[in-house]
Parts: C-alpha cells; sequence; structure tokens
C-alpha cells in the first residue's frame, strides 16, 4: 500500500482528534486551527484521488489481507465525490467556527467535528458493511454530543431524542448486518452482492428490511424523521449546518449503495418513491407552520431529502445522476441558509421571526446570502438547485411519474411561499432599533463568500461537473463493475 493513499483521509483526522486535547495545552484555539487545516488535508487528498478514480476505482487493502478476508477501502467514482464533498463542507464549517464562540469547550468542539467528519469519510469509503455500521456509529455519538454542546434545555432535548432514535437505528442496522453474515459468512459488501442470491429469501427480505429502516432514520426518511426538526433547532446553527451539508449525505449514500449493490432490483428501491414525496410533501407543510427559522430550514432540509430519495427510487441513470447533483447542491444551500441565519440570529437575539424583523436592512450583506440561498433552495434559475431539480424532473417525465411531479411540484410551490415570509421579515420590516450593529469577524464571512459563489457558478457552469456526476452514477448503476473492482478482478489496489 502506497504511503500517500485515500485511506489518509480516515487516519489524520482520527489521529489528530485525540491529539486536539493536548494541543490545548499550547494554545486556546490550537485544537480548532489544527481541526481547519486537518479537514483542508482532506479536502485536497480527496480532489487528487477524483480524477484518478473516475478512470479506474482503487480498492485499498488494509493489513495484506485481501477481500473479502480483508478489510479494504472502496475507492469509487460515487465514494470518492462525496468524500470530496463531505471534507469541503467540513472545512467551510470550520472556518466559519474560528471566529465562532459557540462554546467555551473549543478542544472539545473540535474534536467531535473531526470525528463526524471522519466518521462519514468512512462510510463512504469503505468496503466492508460492518465497518460502514462502526463508522456511522462513531458519526452517530459524535453528533448527539454536538447536537447538546451549549447545554442549554433545547440542545440537550434534541440530543436526547436523537440518541433515543440514533440507538433504534444502530440495532436494526447490527440485527440486519448479523442476518446476513449468519447466511453468507463475510461482511464485504461486493462479496454479500456478489452471493446475495444463496441467501434464504425470507431471511434475505428481513435483513434488507432492517437494514433500509435503519438508512432510512439515518437518510431522516419520513415517517423516521420526527426527531431531526428538533436537532436542527436544538444544535449550534454551524452545527446543524454540518449535519445538513456532511452527516446525513453520508447516511444517503449507504442507504443507495446497499439497495443498489447489494439488494439490486429490490421493492425497496421502488419503495423510495412513496416515501420520497411523502417526505416532501410532509416536510414542505410542516415548515409552512413554523416561527423558528432554523427549525423552518430543518424542514426544509428534509423537504430536499426527500426530492433526492424520490430520485433514487426512479432507478435510472439520469435521477441518479440528478440524484447525485441534488447531494451537491443541497449541502451548498443548506450550509449556506445555517451559517447564515446563525450570524443574524447571534446579532438578533433568537432565531424567530420576531427576532428577525428588519436583520436585512442592518446586515445587507449577510441576509442577501440568506436570500440568494433560498432561491436556490426554491429552485430559481440560474441557480445550482434549478438545474438538479430539472434533471430529476426531466428524469421523472421520461419515467412517466407525472401524479408524483405535480405532487413535487405543489411542494415547491408551498416552500416558495414560506422562503418569501422569511424574506419579507427580513427586509421589509424596520430596521430594528434595540440591534446595535457590530461588524461580523471576518473568517465567518468567508464561507459565506464561498458558498454563494458556489451556487451561482454551480447553475452558470453545471457543464463541468456533469462528467464527474456521470460517473457517480454509472459507479452506482452498474454493480457488476463495483464487484469486480472489489473482488480484485478489475481496477486498481493500493
Amino acid at each position: 500500500m502506497s504511503w500517500f493513499s485515500p485511506i489518509l483521509m480516515i487516519a489524520v483526522p482520527l489521529f489528530i482528534a485525540f491529539l486536539i486535547p493536548l494541543l490545548g495545552y499550547i494554545h486556546k484555539k490550537a485544537g480548532l486551527y489544527a481541526m481547519s487545516l486537518t479537514l483542508l488535508f482532506n479536502m485536497l487528498t480527496g480532489f487528487y484521488f477524483l480524477p484518478k478514480v473516475m478512470v479506474k476505482p482503487i480498492r485499498v487493502i488494509v493489513a495484506g489481507y485481501k477481500p473479502p478476508f480483508g478489510i479494504n477501502l472502496a475507492i469509487t467514482p460515487f465514494s470518492i465525490f462525496l468524500a470530496c464533498l463531505i471534507s469541503t463542507m467540513g472545512f467551510l464549517v470550520s472556518l466559519y467556527l474560528l471566529k465562532d464562540n459557540t462554546t467555551e469547550t473549543q478542544e472539545k468542539f473540535a474534536m467531535l467535528i473531526l470525528l463526524v467528519v471522519m466518521g462519514s469519510t468512512g462510510i463512504v469509503l469503505t468496503g466492508d458493511i460492518f465497518n460502514m455500521f462502526v463508522f456511522l456509529e462513531i458519526t452517530s455519538i459524535s453528533s448527539y454530543a454536538l447536537t447538546a454542546i451549549k447545554k442549554d434545555r433545547k440542545g440537550s432535548e434534541a440530543g436526547i431524542k436523537f440518541l433515543l432514535v440514533g440507538s433504534i437505528s444502530s440495532t436494526l442496522l447490527l440485527l440486519g448486518i448479523a442476518l446476513i453474515y449468519n447466511q453468507l459468512g463475510t461482511l464485504n459488501l461486493a462479496d454479500i452482492a456478489n452471493r446475495f442470491s444463496q441467501m434464504n429469501p425470507k431471511v434475505a427480505f428481513l435483513a434488507v428490511s432492517f437494514l433500509f429502516i435503519g438508512f432510512g432514520i439515518e437518510s431522516e426518511m419520513f415517517p423516521l424523521n420526527a426527531w431531526a426538526p428538533d436537532v436542527y433547532q436544538g444544535a449550534p446553527a454551524p452545527v446543524a449546518a454540518l449535519f445538513s451539508a456532511v452527516t446525513v449525505k453520508a447516511g444517503l449514500y449507504a442507504m443507495v449503495r446497499f439497495l443498489f449493490t447489494v439488494a439490486a432490483k429490490s421493492v425497496f428501491i421502488k419503495l423510495l418513491l412513496v416515501f420520497g414525496v411523502l417526505t416532501v410533501i410532509v416536510s414542505e407543510l410542516s415548515a409552512l407552520r413554523q416561527n423558528d427559522v432554523k427549525r423552518m430550514l430543518g424542514y426544509s432540509s428534509l423537504g430536499q431529502i426527500g426530492v433526492i430519495l424520490f430520485a433514487v427510487g426512479i432507478g435510472t441513470a439520469d435521477a441518479m445522476q440528478g440524484a447525485i447533483f441534488h447531494f451537491v447542491n443541497h449541502a451548498v444551500l443548506k450550509a449556506t441558509l445555517f451559517l447564515s441565519v446563525g450570524l443574524l440570529a447571534k446579532a438578533a437575539g433568537g432565531s424567530t421571526m420576531e427576532d428577525l424583523k428588519g436583520i436585512g436592512k442592518k446586515y445587507p450583506f449577510v441576509a442577501g446570502v440568506f436570500g440568494i440561498a433560498a432561491l436556490g433552495v426554491m429552485g430559481f434559475p440560474p441557480l445550482n438547485g434549478f438545474v438538479s431539480k430539472m434533471l430529476i424532473l426531466m428524469a421523472a417525465a421520461k419515467t412517466e411519474h407525472i401524479v408524483l411531479i405535480m405532487l413535487i411540484l405543489a411542494a415547491s410551490v408551498i416552500e416558495g411561499v414560506y422562503y418569501f415570509r422569511v424574506l419579507q421579515v427580513m427586509f421589509k420590516e424596520p430596521e430594528p432599533t434595540r440591534i446595535e450593529k457590530k461588524a461580523f469577524p471576518v473568517l465567518s464571512l468567508v464561507p459565506l463568500v464561498v458558498l454563494v459563489f458556489a451556487i451561482i457558478g454551480i447553475g452558470l457552469f453545471s457543464g463541468y461537473l456533469m462528467p464527474y456526476l456521470k460517473g457517480a452514477a454509472m459507479d452506482v448503476m452498474n454493480r457488476s463493475t463495483y464487484i469486480a473492482a472489489m473482488l480484485g478482478s478489475n481496477g486498481g489496489a493500493l
């Protein structure tokens, strides 16, 4: 195995995370700077391997034992593409945190952020279903702590709910994995996929059911997502941005990889159509009723997840390409919205509609960034959200899901209503005199500038992303290529 390997995207953050408490003795914010530098390293490493993997998948062999007997990483177009997205969004959130006084426990904050990003990266890069579960547990436990890190009532209550639901998810996932291992005696995803037809059909159905529900909880799929809005509201704004942009993407990856690689042509893929549309409709109607903007953004995030699940459920290469594109756009847009509203809420003293009255006149740049991201979520051209939604709707039209398209469009109208209501409150209400205007730290604004350029740039120049999106989509759809690459008959090894 070469010394410069994708495994560094897991090993380096893990090492630095446990080093951070010691760095605190050197300087109060040394841990935060180490976190940012580590995530920058991850991002650069991911983009270094991205073009290489688009040509040929890479199989990283750990400890010299080849699959299916040993542990390996599966570096394929879909997995490395999402690893790049996870690292990039984690790095931008880390920049925001450098000058953010969300919590006094800076070392714990930095360590937990690194563990969340490391765990999410491990989920998308591993080729072993049990290690996927282990990385999911690392991500989840760190997320519970981050949700309640401020130790206030809302955060603590949300953290407890998150813990309880996450425990159910973990139990179901472990049961499903145990059933598969009992039948096939292997934990390697490619080997399971290759031999899945050998399982007793009833046991196989039960195992897939457990995993579908477990991954559905992690993916925030209706009706398994009632806990999520509390988490988005109770967690600090940068943490909510991280969850929406990073951890949910890892959960979605696990769902998509398992269903399309192992349980291909399963009825569960078609179920995603129904659950995706239900997630959109219920989430958008719930968002319409919210007075707290952070909670509203939480429901809006669930609605976009529903669009992704709907696209995945269509089951065609075009729809998958649109779904993966929406992975990117959802991460960029929701991170922008949560980070911008975090700054505005801090200045206003709260995140309710009443708190944010006229805040756009006091802080026009940050509120303007919020407005651009809101238009992107609604699908206004030429912003990024428009392109991915159009790809998904066109793929749905090709498969004649006309009724479902109409329901998605109706939900988008509802989405426009509540976002314009927030913008009206921010910009049309009188400038609040009770708020003393203070300049935001430059480092907190840098991620917003980068993200707003991404929102506009991806929308205008989406063609540059298309080869990578197509490669990722074909990776998901061509399970035989994945199996061959990971079991050694095709692909490169490190």
